[in-house]
């Protein structure tokens, strides 16, 4: 999410007092669009919804939500889904699939064999869960009501 464009520009000449409410905003806004792609993330482990992440720019007036975890963006893939159903093929270490591995871990919880899985994920990859587009997509009218408000209060400050 950022603020960008023509509305960046007018913002960096803004007052400071417009700036705060702007920043304000970008935090609530990323606040909300956080928390619906934790609760969307899938939560065999936890571990995917656990690494979720906000990073907001120094200008206050941009954030960016994403998963910490190195398979959280491969298994999201482009939010067009121009890249496919699945991921590439790849193979997965074996300590993964072995007592204690992630892939273990996440098997066993599903009643599979984690061998299985992961000669499945070397063969034809994962299928993509596009979490983030769905929080995106989901958060959309929070979102707009924050900037609302904001822009509400800037317009009082401003005065009749």
């Amino acid at each position: 999410m950022q603020i960008e464009g023509k509305v960046l520009q007018k913002l960096k000449g803004a007052s400071k007092a417009v700036k705060n409410i702007f920043k304000d905003a970008v935090l609530d806004a990323s606040t909300v669009m956080m928390e619906t792609s934790i609760r969307e993330a899938p939560a065999s482990t936890g571990n995917l919804r656990k690494s979720i992440r906000r990073e907001i720019s120094n200008s206050g007036l941009r954030a960016a939500i994403f998963p910490s975890v190195v398979y959280g963006a491969s298994l999201h893939g482009n939010f067009d889904g121009s890249d496919g159903a699945f991921t590439a093929p790849r193979t997965i270490p074996a300590r993964e699939a072995q007592e204690g591995g992630t892939l273990y871990r996440w098997a066993k919880k599903k009643g599979m064999n984690p061998w299985a899985v992961r000669a499945s994920i070397k063969k034809k990859g994962v299928k993509r869960n596009r979490y983030l587009k769905r929080a995106a997509d989901s958060s959309e009218a929070g979102v707009k009501v924050v900037f609302e408000k904001a822009l509400d209060k800037v317009a009082n400050d401003l005065g009749d």
